[in-house]
């Protein structure tokens, strides 16, 4: 496996993880199209905003920091391109599951 297809991937789960926790300590304020956790439950109200941006945040945080322990022996397991296609598949799970578990608990809080 090449080195810039190893950090490519692997490098993918903590770069999530870093961005995750700036959000984390500079959450939106106010409701925006360009910043946060924006569905059309979120932007409700102020309310649904502040909770969504508290909840997402937090669970974003555990999925990508899993997501980054997943991928140490995913890439020392598989070749470079499974592994690739490996990784990006559990991204897209753990975004479906933040983005799922984040409206039912919007739903559920309201």
């Amino acid at each position: 496996m090449a080195l810039q297809d190893w950090l490519l991937y692997f490098l993918l789960g903590p770069l999530l993880v870093i961005i995750v926790i700036v959000v984390n300590i500079f959450p939106p304020k106010k409701i925006n199209d360009l910043y946060g956790y924006r569905t059309a439950r979120s932007k409700q109200n102020q309310k649904n905003w502040d909770e969504a941006q508290r909840y997402s945040g937090r669970l974003s945080l555990w999925l990508f920091i899993g997501l980054s322990l997943i991928e140490l022996p995913l890439f020392m397991l598989l070749e470079a391109p499974t592994a690739g296609l490996v990784s990006t598949g559990l991204l897209v799970i753990a975004c479906i599951l933040l983005f799922l578990l984040t409206e039912q608990y919007l739903k559920n809080s309201i």
